[in-house]
């Protein structure tokens, strides 16, 4: 009888591309790898067999959406805070909708680009169509301003606070950084998963799973 997989052991990986990670140059707290010959989005990364988790922040969020101050639009948020917060988010963000619509559903939307509004806001620009279709779920499912959700984060911000193993990706630079506990003199090396394709096509419309 099944009744769950033992805590602290490694994972078994089945495949996956080895990055060696040393110390980097712009935060020497942390270790760095090269990301540019992995195809897709590096969303799972293994360590000497251990997971690593992409941080959630949840105060930038707090601080910087205001339900009453932020207008939601089909591919944007108009936010009431200048531009100059949003500098240290990278290029590679993703709000975190965790049960917003239905308890059991966690959506994502990547953000596209910051923009300057008129009178010191800012747009935050959200990749489409994935961000209108979040905006327009049936059943009342939708997403709405991040603030009202207590649950909705961001991933794959660039920081250096977490207390847990973790990663970030520079998406301009190809570059992983990985907060560890394992040190550089080891010569460690992250295991990127391999990603299959499951579907290839073009010029595909109305495609559902």
């Amino acid at each position: 009888e099944f009744v769950g997989a033992l805590r602290d052991m490694p994972a078994m990986l089945s495949g996956g591309r080895e990055v060696p990670l040393r110390t980097c140059s712009d935060v020497p707290e942390l270790l760095c790898g090269d990301v540019s010959t992995i195809e897709g989005k590096v969303r799972h990364l293994y360590v000497d067999g251990v997971r690593y988790q992409r941080p959630r922040a949840q105060a930038e969020v707090v601080s910087l959406f205001n339900a009453e101050s932020t207008t939601v639009t089909d591919d944007s948020y108009i936010v009431n805070s200048p531009p100059e917060s949003f500098k240290s988010w990278g290029e590679n963000v993703e709000f975190v909708y965790t049960g917003q619509g239905s308890p059991w559903t966690e959506s994502r939307c990547a953000v596209e680009s910051f923009e300057v509004g008129e009178n010191d806001t800012s747009i935050v620009r959200m990749k489409t169509p994935c961000f209108q279709i979040l905006q327009n779920k049936p059943c009342s499912q939708s997403t709405s301003t991040p603030v009202t959700i207590e649950n909705t984060g961001l991933e794959d911000l660039l920081e250096t606070t977490s207390s847990t193993p973790s990663f970030w990706v520079n998406v301009s630079t190809n570059t992983v950084y990985v907060k560890s506990t394992v040190s550089p003199e080891s010569d460690p090396v992250a295991i990127v998963p391999d990603l299959e394709t499951l579907v290839s096509g073009s010029d595909v419309h109305n495609v559902t799973f």
